[in-house]
């Protein structure tokens, strides 16, 4: 399955400045089950590394990271489904 996740405010909390470790643990488990895992932010592009370097450091598995929000099987965003949404469907 594809699944995107929103980075800002769902994987990551720009107020605390840290990765949601208990969203990162479950992206981790659907990434080991062979989903297909896309990290997406409507930051600009030349933001791409810093999303990267945030996700390594909060040791977040992902296929891909892309800028600009996209059509998936499931999205995971602050705005669409939220993460405890999802955990209960």
């Amino acid at each position: 399955m594809r699944i995107a996740i929103d980075f800002d405010m769902t994987v990551f909390n720009k107020k605390t400045g840290k990765v949601d470790q208990k969203l990162a643990k479950k992206i981790n488990e659907l990434f080991e089950a062979g989903h297909e895992i896309t990290i997406y932010t409507t930051r600009a592009d030349d933001n791409y590394s810093t999303v990267k370097a945030i996700l390594e450091l909060g040791k977040v598995k992902y296929t891909r990271i892309l800028c600009g929000k996209a059509q998936y099987d499931i999205l995971l965003d602050d705005r669409a489904k939220t993460f405890e949404e999802f955990l209960k469907s």
